[in-house]
């Protein structure tokens, strides 16, 4: 029984340890505007990159910065709307740091 016990305890520590370090270390990895553009759907023609590192609405001018303090970047939002597709357009920031995931 306690071999039982100390490989379940021992497996789900190992599951934590996998679960901590590998959403943590994917977190810290802040994606290029390039890579959050390619996994947008539909984002060629709506948004382009900027010299400065942050994604561009064509259309509106409004400009997604790949970052703030404590605030990455995460995806682009394109949403249908009555005013027609590619006018309603939005900036997915997320926090960091381990406390926020």
């Amino acid at each position: 029984m306690r071999k039982i016990i100390s490989h379940i305890g021992l497996i789900f520590a190992a599951a934590l340890l996998a679960l901590a370090t590998g959403a943590h270390a994917e977190f810290n990895t802040t994606p290029s505007v390039v890579e959050i553009l390619a996994k947008t759907p539909a984002a060629n023609g709506v948004f382009v990159s900027t010299d400065k590192g942050g994604a561009r609405h064509i259309q509106s001018g409004m400009v997604c910065l790949l970052s703030f303090p404590n605030l990455k970047l995460w995806h682009l939002q394109i949403y249908d709307s009555a005013k027609g597709w590619v006018t309603d357009v939005g900036c997915d920031y997320g926090r960091q740091g381990a406390k926020n995931m």
